[in-house]
């Protein structure tokens, strides 16, 4: 998965936002300890939202 810029690009065409939706539905069903392992193990990462507070 990657982020982009709107600048750099207009949109996501259907196969991505099909995929990304999967994606999400799979992570907002992860529990506390699910979300941990997937940090640790490096599959997710912690994003800064520009005021120095990070969201998983």
């Amino acid at each position: 998965m990657y982020g982009f810029e709107k600048n750099e690009r207009a949109n996501i065409d259907k196969d991505e936002l099909k995929f990304f939706q999967e994606v999400a539905k799979e992570l907002l069903g992860f529990n506390e300890p699910q979300l941990a392992a997937a940090l640790t193990a490096g599959e997710i990462m912690e994003v800064c939202d520009g005021n120095g507070e990070t969201e998983k």
